[in-house]
């Protein structure tokens, strides 16, 4: 049964339309008239019982607007991370554009959903940022059948999906990376130089890094415990005697972080604070390196990590034991970077060259 409130905001007076039927989740929109809010009261339940009898025409009487805001309803109250909804926000922006937010979903046929991917393409964006827009697209149509019950197929399932990018491994030689560290230490901010030592000396991400307390810390063993990564899955990290030199004169803000003060925590995922909290120190570093005449061309603070990897395969380090220092969840994750083994193989293979004298 559908109810009316007059309420006020910003923008003027609004008339909110609130459903309540058993064995469906509550909704409400607004509206700018109590009209509207009830025009759209008798459409959305007349859905709702289309649904409960199995009417296979439901379908061509939800936009696609609809559909995604009730995927993010579902993302919402099944928990998913503030980044995750920020992923999805963002594609559900580009997919109505491009779809059409009041095209039904049983008009959004294989043909139209290759079309946006080449429109996608052509507007510069990457594979990876269209395979995502579309796994999300194809998610929200899986939900729709298997937990809806909505009578439809899945069109993302009928097209030929851009391949997936290749991973940018782009690693800093010994050279650059002397360069990164000197000039890091002529930054104002004092923590910006333990801070890239730490990412380049034990592979970590930004986030792992930035989050790092002193009791996470053992310098006895050389080592730190990350409790929140990627993954989820909490990891064990070695230290250089050199990181474990230099984090030692970094004293921890009052927030309990070695980096992240008040001000960073405010961020809705905690994970976007270590771009907050150095992104000045990140642009004066790469100023400072062109103006010495030492600039590294499209340099990010990811490559640091790379270059902790990259180095480690390169000395000689088994890959296994790289994919656990970095905390990659697959072997496969790795293997990217094992076109640094070239040379290795090479040797490796040599040792047999006697067989058969």
């Amino acid at each position: 049964m559908a109810t009316f409130k007059k309420r006020e905001n910003k923008s003027g007076i609004v008339w909110e339309a609130h459903i309540r039927i058993k064995g469906h989740t509550p909704r409400r929109k607004s509206f700018p008239t109590k009209c509207r809010a009830q025009a759209w009261a008798v459409e959305y339940e007349a859905l709702l019982r289309a649904k409960d009898a199995g009417d296979p025409r439901l379908a061509e009487q939800i936009s696609l607007q609809e559909a995604l805001d009730k995927y993010a309803e579902d993302s919402t109250a099944a928990g998913k991370k503030e980044s995750t909804l920020d992923l999805e926000s963002r594609a559900t922006r580009h997919l109505t554009r491009l779809l059409g937010a009041d095209r039904s979903l049983a008009d959004i046929r294989p043909a139209l959903v290759a079309q946006y991917q080449l429109t996608r393409q052509k507007e510069g964006y990457s594979n990876s940022a269209i395979r995502t827009e579309l796994a999300i697209l194809s998610k929200m149509y899986n939900n729709a059948r298997k937990i809806w019950g909505l009578n439809i197929k899945n069109p993302v399932n009928d097209i030929t999906r851009v391949p997936p990018d290749k991973g940018n491994t782009r690693f800093l030689t010994t050279a650059e990376a002397k360069i990164v560290l000197d000039e890091s230490k002529n930054i104002r901010n004092p923590k910006f130089y333990p801070f890239v030592l730490l990412l380049m000396h034990t592979g970590m991400r930004s986030s792992e890094v930035a989050r790092l307390r002193p009791e996470d810390i053992n310098f006895e063993t050389l080592s730190l415990r990350i409790h929140e990564t990627k993954s989820g899955i909490p990891r064990s990290v070695p230290l250089t005697t050199k990181a474990a030199e230099v984090l030692q004169t970094v004293s921890p803000e009052a927030t309990g972080y070695y980096f992240l003060k008040e001000n960073h925590l405010n961020q809705k995922d905690i994970r976007l604070a270590p771009a907050k909290a150095f992104s000045s120190c990140w642009r004066s570093l790469r100023k400072k390196m062109e103006a010495s005449g030492h600039k590294i061309p499209h340099f990010r603070p990811h490559d640091l990590r790379h270059t902790a990897a990259s180095h480690l395969l390169m000395a000689g380090v088994d890959i296994r034991e790289v994919a656990d220092i970095l905390g990659h969840s697959t072997l496969a994750m790795t293997m990217r970077y094992t076109h640094l083994l070239d040379s290795r193989r090479q040797e490796t293979i040599s040792k047999i060259n006697h067989l058969g004298e």
